[in-house]
């Protein structure tokens, strides 16, 4: 299906020294009146795509919810 779920992953250490991180998913609802196959990103810092519009694209997933899959820095909040 169109928009079944699959797993987009970015990696980001913002510091080299300690590169654990942790896999996280991002789960956002979107109002109803969102058009069907808009394409939804998320913009933050750092594994967030560093305020990049379009560094971290979301896949609208079959319940209706648009997710990603990021591994964060375990010290990133």
């Amino acid at each position: 299906s169109a928009r079944s779920a699959w797993r987009t992953r970015a990696s980001y250490a913002r510091d080299r020294t300690d590169a654990r991180a942790e896999a996280v998913e991002i789960v956002v609802r979107v109002p109803p009146d969102t058009p069907d196959g808009a394409r939804l990103f998320l913009a933050g810092s750092g594994p967030l795509g560093d305020w990049h519009p379009a560094a971290v694209p979301l896949t609208a997933c079959d319940d209706g919810s648009h997710r990603a899959w990021l591994d964060v820095p375990s010290h990133f909040r």
